[in-house]
């Protein structure tokens, strides 16, 4: 089984945490998060986790958080290469608490495209749809499969931390640049599940809370637009997801539309 460290950023997620954790405790060995002073009881959760070490987000740019966590996800992750009595990682995840990896045998697969010499795997990207908030004991990826192919959220969050010099994130981590000795699968097996839109009423109330948190760098720059839908654009936006959702466990990749800065990895 590979070792595999995960890191990502939370703020009030605790809502989101118990289906996070279901999902990749079978896989992950190390979480770190990064927590932006949650006060709706994610500290709790996050403490009460055996594998998670919790640390304060730092806003390093006082004027952004799009910023301040794309400087953190450039660098956090080399601490996984290893020192001292601690062994380097094979794997680092870099996502954020609503992503979700899927594949039929992630951790075969991932142990599988490290023996071939494997040191990056895109994950192609599907918003899923959700016309009501989930329970909170449903495994996610076996009960909530219809999405919408998006190439924004095909993103590179899975990589070797020995073999990556820079991961060059652009905002958001949509696109990467990574330096190193760099080579992607020949094909495409990872999926990344976004699941960002949980139900119209409490995406609302969801966007308006993430809304407070940006800076008026992001604000100039257009970052984190969405969150400034209203519940009238949010309406049309589930009406339009729902026409156009599919199974997205069955065949994905016949669906899913990469970016064209995947056509600059190296493949095997």
């Amino acid at each position: 089984m590979p070792v595999v460290h995960l890191y990502a950023t939370c703020w009030n997620d605790a809502f989101q945490l118990p289906w996070f954790f279901r999902h990749y405790d079978a896989l992950v060995t190390r979480y770190v998060i990064f927590d932006d002073g949650s006060t709706d009881g994610s500290l709790d959760l996050l403490k009460g986790h055996p594998r998670v070490e919790l640390r304060r987000f730092q806003r390093v740019h006082v004027d952004s958080f799009v910023l301040s966590e794309l400087a953190l996800f450039n660098h956090c992750w080399k601490e996984s290469r290893g020192s001292g009595n601690e062994p380097p990682a094979d794997w680092v995840v870099v996502c954020s608490l609503d992503e979700h990896l899927v594949h039929d045998d992630l951790s075969t697969y991932l142990e599988r495209c490290r023996t071939s010499g494997v040191t990056v795997v895109p994950a192609l990207g599907f918003q899923m749809f959700m016309p009501d908030f989930p329970g909170p004991d449903e495994r996610l990826s076996e009960t909530r499969t219809r999405g919408i192919p998006d190439h924004y959220d095909c993103k590179l969050c899975v990589f070797s931390p020995t073999a990556i010099d820079e991961i060059n994130y652009e905002p958001g981590g949509h696109v990467a640049a990574p330096t190193g000795r760099v080579l992607a699968p020949a094909s495409d097996e990872l999926v990344l599940r976004h699941y960002q839109f949980l139900g119209i009423e409490f995406t609302a109330r969801r966007f308006a809370h993430l809304r407070q948190g940006l800076g008026t760098v992001d604000r100039a720059n257009g970052w984190g637009w969405h969150y400034d839908q209203s519940k009238e654009d949010l309406a049309r936006q589930f009406a339009e997801y729902a026409s156009r959702a599919i199974d997205v466990s069955v065949e994905p990749q016949k669906y899913a539309v990469p970016p064209e800065w995947w056509n600059r990895l190296s493949r095997r």
